[in-house]
């Protein structure tokens, strides 16, 4: 996984990207150009596609402390990652995070890094998705100190012809030195979706 350079408190999937205890199991998910469900041959939307999005209008991050302090908010906020596979009946789709950069930010706390994915998963009946964290431990720095949580449920997909992306994060510290290492930290965004568009979640 690429690192995904963030200028702050630094959560995901995880980004993305809501509460985090785990990784998700893989389900039958594919990303597609209808949402028809299963998605029909030919319009699956194809492992090596960049996904990108950018901050809601009118929206803004909100990074908070383990005491649900809100310690950080940015006014700006692009989002870009990788669909590393397709998906299908038996798999899951993995988005490898390769950049979220923030700016116009007020901020009371140190820079950080997640190195972790996402993974989306359809909700039956649906074409939304979960995101949960692609891999067990989220590494951050915080003033030189090398910080591990864990997460689950990072947010949800919303397919559509304008489809989004909602991050809720909660990260529990699962190791690290001292007290640079907050014991929780989290993090929320509402993003749209820029590209592919349309976008939906369906079964594989």
């Amino acid at each position: 996984m690429k690192c995904l350079k963030m200028a702050g408190l630094a959560v995901i999937a995880a980004a993305a990207l809501t509460t985090f205890l785990g990784v998700g199991t893989a389900s039958a998910t594919v990303l597609c150009k209808t949402p028809t469900d299963p998605c029909p041959e030919g319009w699956r939307i194809p492992a090596g596609t960049e996904i990108t999005a950018s901050l809601e209008v009118g929206a803004s991050t909100s990074e908070t402390d383990a005491s649900g302090n809100v310690r950080r908010t940015c006014t700006q906020s692009v989002f870009e990652g990788d669909q590393e596979n397709e998906g299908g009946a038996t798999e899951t789709v993995t988005i490898d995070i390769t950049e979220i950069s923030r700016s116009s930010c007020v901020t009371e706390i140190p820079p950080g890094r997640w190195q972790t994915g996402l993974e989306i998963h359809q909700i039956p009946g649906t074409n939304n998705g979960t995101l949960t964290a692609a891999g067990e431990d989220v590494t951050l720095a915080f003033f030189g100190s090398s910080c591990t949580y864990r997460a689950a449920h990072v947010g949800t997909l919303t397919g559509g012809q304008t489809p989004t992306m909602k991050l809720e994060v909660t990260l529990k510290k699962t190791g690290g030195s001292g007290f640079l290492c907050p014991s929780a930290v989290g993090w929320d965004a509402a993003y749209s979706i820029t590209g592919p568009t349309p976008l939906f979640v369906t079964e594989g």
